[in-house]
């Protein structure tokens, strides 16, 4: 080795001052963690020979300075320039065998690698085909035709009418809706059979032949509803080491059962209310309808016979006996057709016949009103014009002493040689 050379010595006027040792570099502001990196990542396969790839490797490995990779052994040949491994002396111990997964978690062969994003991506778009061909499947079963406004408006009314019917049901059978199925029937018996299940291997001693059999259903049926005083008694007898357990089973049981009995009750008094309500409803309703009817009757019934045309065939006529009694006797032909219900089942055979009879007058009479009424007034009217022409016949004078002349010749004709002058020329 060679011996360094001299320092040279300072200038003359200039102090030197040990400046210590330099001062590190400052901490690098990244870091690459090399364990970090993907242990799954598959090295790039490498260029086939002769390629342009392959060749452009070279040239950059020329321009590097790097040394062209040696070719890996072929299979089956051992690799001389491999370091050996050591034999292992008498008194070493060999290394410990790595954990069961060190490897693959080291990035190490014989890690399951991932799964090709490319064939994931082939399932999922088979996968989706198929759910689309199934939909598609599906969809081609439903009717094109369906309207879905009128179905959804024929289910809210049929929703709408079983709640009404189920309102109903209350009042009337209350035992038997849904409500008082869910809110008291079902936990009743799932309290039963849930006690019956904790009870059923329960030894009960029969106190007249000594014979032990299991609790059963029946048992504690009959201790559920007897007092607690007797409920006491029989368990401590038969039971002595469960009598507390089948207490508080009988006190459970009870109490849903006392409270699904005064549901019913409450729900009877209830519906016997609300019948009450509805038939003074309609005993009120009814006797409203009959007084109303009954005003409309006499209204009409006056107001026909007022009518200013038709009113005087309708009533009474002073000093006519016999239109007065024609009158009264069909008044009272069609008030007894009225009175009667034909589809009444208690009438006796000849009494609705009878009553048929009386409506079928009835009808041909007012059939009968309107031709008859036209015919009268066409009469009455020619009775005037009959009773104008006699009057003027009335009013002419006679000549004095007679005269045995022809009617016309020069003088006025009376009366009585009008009237017959007038039968003369119909007669011809």
């Amino acid at each position: 080795m060679s011996a360094e050379a001299p320092a040279a010595p300072p200038p003359s006027g200039v102090n030197i001052v040990d400046p210590g040792p330099p001062k590190p570099p400052p901490p690098p502001t990244s870091q690459i963690n090399v364990s970090a990196l993907p242990t799954s990542a598959t090295p790039a396969p490498p260029p086939k020979k002769g390629s342009a790839r392959e060749a452009m490797h070279q040239a950059l490995r020329k321009q590097a300075g790097e040394e062209p990779p040696a070719a890996p052994p072929a299979a089956g040949k051992k690799d001389d320039s491999a370091p050996q491994a050591a034999p292992k002396g008498a008194g070493e111990e060999s290394p410990p065998s790595p954990a069961p997964g060190a490897a693959e978690a080291a990035g190490e062969p014989g890690k399951k690698p991932k799964a090709n994003p490319w064939k994931l991506y082939e399932a999922e778009k088979q996968a989706r085909a198929e759910l689309e061909q199934r939909f598609q499947e599906y969809r081609a079963k439903v009717p094109k035709d369906v309207d879905v406004a009128a179905l959804t408006d024929r289910a809210t009314k049929a929703e709408k009418q079983a709640n009404d019917l189920a309102n109903e049901i209350r009042y009337h059978v209350y035992e038997k809706s849904p409500e008082f199925q869910q809110q008291f029937q079902a936990p009743y018996e799932a309290a039963f059979r849930r006690n019956l299940d904790d009870l059923k291997e329960v030894p009960v001693k029969d106190p007249n032949t000594d014979q032990v059999r299991a609790f059963t259903g029946d048992d504690l049926a009959q201790l559920s509803f007897m007092t607690l005083g007797q409920a006491k008694e029989v368990a401590n007898r038969l039971f002595p080491d469960f009598a507390d357990d089948v207490l508080a089973a009988r006190k459970e049981i009870r109490a849903l059962w006392d409270k699904r009995q005064g549901a019913l009750n409450e729900w009877k008094d209830k519906g016997g209310e609300r019948a009450k309500q509805a038939t003074e409803t309609f005993q009120r309703q009814r006797s409203d309808l009959a007084r109303s009817v009954q005003e409309t009757w006499t209204a009409a019934n006056e107001e026909l016979v007022n009518h200013e045309t038709r009113g005087e065939y309708f009533k009474p006529r002073d000093g006519d006996q016999e239109w007065n009694s024609r009158l009264e006797a069909g008044y009272k032909l069609v008030d007894q057709a009225f009175a009667v219900n034909l589809l009444d089942p208690n009438l006796k055979p000849e009494d609705r016949a009878a009553a048929v009879k009386r409506y079928a007058a009835a009808r041909a009479r007012a059939a009968s009103w309107g031709p008859l009424r036209h015919e009268n007034e066409q009469l009455k009217v020619r009775v005037a014009e009959l009773e104008k022409e006699l009057k003027a016949f009335k009013d002419t004078t006679p000549p004095a002493g007679g005269s045995q002349a022809r009617p016309g010749e020069g003088r006025a004709l009376s009366a009585r040689e009008a009237m017959r002058d007038a039968l003369r020329k119909r007669a011809t």
